[in-house]
């Protein structure tokens, strides 16, 4: 390692850990009870198990069935930080900060190879290090995913970047190509996201290599041929155990109104990207209702004029800039919503685009070769800025009701964003507060079930049973056959003292989800109480909530006030 690379190497970890270090006294937040916190499958590590990682992703991704994810590397690394760290979220940030530190080195020595200038190549990675927009991806346990593909996708590419070298020996070409793509595999089960790296590898050799010697496109498609196969066996697998390509239906009324809102998500990422500020883990993004909305008109001609920069610097010869606009639309093509997915606009969607994003910044100050003062106080300023936005935003982070806040500063007509800061009030025993946020996320959205059920468990806790019942049955309303608004009810009739409506109650959830164990063990203690309690059936569900894994309390409970409400 030359001196200049065991600078670059120590600034970037420094950097890297001065802008997140706070983070490691974070909690778990919002999907990190389900993906890691509460989830049984991940507490194991055997063959058996971890085959279940990919085999059956919606039984084990997460604590409830979960259909729309196939991620097992991620599940499998959740397992790998449990046998190390349990259920300490501290081990899991580490893991998170670590691998972006990883992805920061590797997307430096891919610089190298786009930049003349060393320090061009560093200071432009560093933007990727520190870019505000990263915290959601870094600083989110359950955003593992993001920095991990990301791990394999670099890997992949500065490997295949290799075979490619005309120095390399012909001995190693086929090893080589053979390794990247194996990598690129293991990209592809940590998260879909990677599907982009043929195109990208493809965009390269047109624009930086000598690709009409090397067989023009027939010998570019000959070499990603292995690539375009992964890909395919990886489309239909994922297919095959999820049975579904997208996650929901179309945003909007039907495709006209789904592709007139897309542009308008894109322009709220372009701005968190150029001037990240107001950031929130939701953005509450207008739905088009009509095709000629002045909003989605000034959108798409924002596509048009990128476009327009792309051809510009093509015919320029300017590649560098060309190929990071590229980069950042091709990264970008599975979370633009072209296939219907459950959120319009997330932070961490940018996490790979944003490499485009640092090229684009590094061509840039290339441009002024002859004002190199002048470039290196524009990164400094720049990384600065970043750096202290960067820090700023993970405060946020280290404090689930404080995260919770700025959501709904940013989107306070979403319901979302109150009722997430409710069930953060809720775990801080802050039960009026978190009253008045459900009450709120219903008034925005009154079929929002998670809510009237969370708002019941607070009326429960509060000792206002009727309220309680009032909220539970509104829920079977909407879902006759929701099994947890059964069971929380049978907890409430138990803790007032209605045993026989309490057993109904039970009995009626374990009809609808025989295989729930704290139910069968509350319906046990239920019959326990009553004037003649049926002995044999008591057993039966003892037993039963035994088979299905339940651990009874320690100490002996107080039938109804120690019972666990369903979230």
């Amino acid at each position: 390692m030359t001196d200049s690379n065991a600078r670059y190497l120590i600034v970037t970890v420094a950097l890297g850990c001065l802008v997140y270090w706070g983070v490691l006294s974070g909690p778990f937040v919002y999907d990190d009870t389900f993906f890691v916190r509460d989830n049984p499958h991940i507490r194991a590590l055997s063959f058996q198990t971890v085959w279940r990682f990919f085999d059956s992703p919606a039984e084990t991704v997460a604590s409830v069935r979960w259909d729309d994810i196939y991620r097992p590397v991620r599940t499998l690394s959740f397992a790998c930080d449990y046998a190390l760290w349990g259920n300490n979220p501290a081990g899991y940030h580490l893991v998170n900060i670590v691998f972006h530190i990883l992805n920061t080195l590797l997307i430096g020595f891919f610089f190298r190879r786009l930049f003349a200038s060393g320090e061009v190549a560093f200071l432009s990675s560093l933007i990727f290090l520190l870019h505000p927009l990263q915290t959601e991806a870094v600083s989110w346990i359950s955003s593992r995913a993001d920095v991990l593909f990301v791990s394999f996708y670099m890997g992949s590419l500065l490997l295949y970047l290799r075979f490619l070298d005309d120095k390399t020996s012909g001995r190693v070409r086929g090893p080589l190509c053979l390794a990247s793509t194996g990598v690129y595999i293991g990209s592809l089960l940590s998260k879909e996201m990677a599907l982009t790296l043929p195109l990208v590898l493809f965009l390269y050799e047109v624009m930086f290599t000598q690709w009409r010697r090397r067989g023009g496109l027939a010998g570019i498609l000959r070499r990603g041929a292995s690539f375009y196969a992964a890909s395919f066996a990886y489309v239909i697998l994922r297919w095959f155990l999820l049975e579904r390509v997208g996650q929901r239906g179309w945003w909007g009324q039907d495709i006209v109104l789904h592709c007139a809102t897309i542009p308008r998500a894109f322009v709220t990422y372009l701005r968190l990207l150029l001037f990240p500020v107001g950031q929130s883990l939701i953005h509450d993004i207008p739905v088009a209702h009509a095709v000629w909305e002045p909003m989605t008109i000034f959108s798409v001609a924002g596509l048009f004029v990128a476009a327009g920069a792309v051809a510009f610097l093509w015919r320029r010869n300017r590649m560098t800039a060309a190929f990071g606009i590229l980069w950042f639309f091709v990264t970008f093509l599975p979370a633009s919503n072209l296939i219907p997915i459950n959120t319009l606009v997330s932070e961490r969607f940018l996490y790979l685009p944003v490499v485009g994003f640092a090229v684009c910044i590094g061509a840039l100050t290339t441009a002024f070769e002859e004002k190199k003062r002048l470039s290196r106080y524009f990164f400094a300023v720049l990384l600065f800025l970043y750096g202290t936005l960067t820090i700023l935003r993970n405060i946020d982070w280290q404090n689930e009701e404080r995260l919770w806040r700025s959501a709904v500063a940013v989107s306070p007509n979403h319901y979302q964003a109150h009722y997430s800061l409710g069930v953060a009030y809720a775990r801080s025993d802050k039960l009026l507060h978190a009253e008045e946020e459900y009450i709120r996320s219903l008034a925005l959205r009154p079929d929002y079930l998670p809510a009237y059920n969370n708002l019941g468990n607070v009326y429960y806790r509060l000792g206002r049973f009727k309220m309680a019942i009032r909220e539970f049955k509104n829920i079977l309303q909407f879902n006759p056959r929701s099994s947890v608004a059964y069971y929380n009810l049978g907890n409430v009739y138990g803790a007032m003292g209605h045993y026989k409506k309490a057993i109904a109650s039970f009995r009626k959830a374990l009809s609808l989800n025989p295989e729930d164990a704290q139910c069968h063990y509350n319906l046990a203690v239920t019959l326990a109480a009553l004037p003649e309690p049926n002995t044999v059936a008591i057993q039966y569900h003892l037993r039963r909530a035994q088979e299905l894994g339940y651990e009874p309390p320690a100490k002996k409970q107080r039938y109804f006030k120690d019972n666990i409400m369903r979230q």
